[in-house]
C-alpha cells in the first residue's frame, strides 16, 4: 500500500483571495466554494505530491498549510462557525473587521476572526518573503 502521510493540506479561508491558482492547478484537491469564493481542500492528498506542491507555491497569499491530521479535525469543526466577511477578500482584511469580531453591516451577526494555525511544518511558498 501506499505509505500514511502525517501532514494534510488546509487553505486558511480568512487569507485566502480566491485567486483560484490552486483549484485550477491541482483540480482532484481543492474546489472554489461558491459562498465565500475562497479556496478549500475537498479530497486529501487528490493529486500526487508535486502537484499539490505547485499549487501551495503560487498561492500569491500563503494561506495553504500542511498541519496534522488532529490540528485538520480541531480547524474544520472550527469552519462550520466561521462568519467570514467577503468583502475583505481584496482588501486589508482589517479595513472590514477581518482580524476582529465586528458586527456585519445592517445585522447582529459578527464576523470571526482568522484561525490559529501551527503553521505549514515547513512547506511554503520559497519566493515569499520571509522565507
Amino acid at each position: 500500500g501506499e505509505p500514511v502521510r502525517t501532514q494534510m493540506v488546509y487553505v486558511d479561508e480568512h487569507t485566502c483571495i480566491g485567486c483560484t491558482n490552486c483549484a485550477m492547478i491541482a483540480q482532484s484537491t481543492f474546489f472554489m466554494d461558491s459562498e465565500h469564493g475562497r479556496a478549500r481542500v475537498f479530497q486529501q492528498w487528490g493529486d500526487d505530491d508535486e502537484t499539490i506542491q505547485v499549487a501551495i507555491d503560487t498561492c500569491p497569499v500563503d494561506c495553504i498549510h500542511y498541519v496534522p491530521y488532529d490540528e485538520l479535525e480541531r480547524l474544520e469543526v472550527e469552519r462550520r462557525d466561521q462568519n467570514i466577511n467577503f468583502k475583505a477578500r481584496l482588501v486589508n482584511q482589517q479595513e472590514y473587521g477581518g482580524a476582529a469580531v465586528l458586527p456585519k453591516f445592517g445585522g447582529g451577526s459578527q464576523f470571526t476572526g482568522p484561525q490559529q494555525i501551527s503553521g505549514n511544518m515547513g512547506s511554503r511558498c520559497n519566493n515569499c518573503p520571509g522565507n
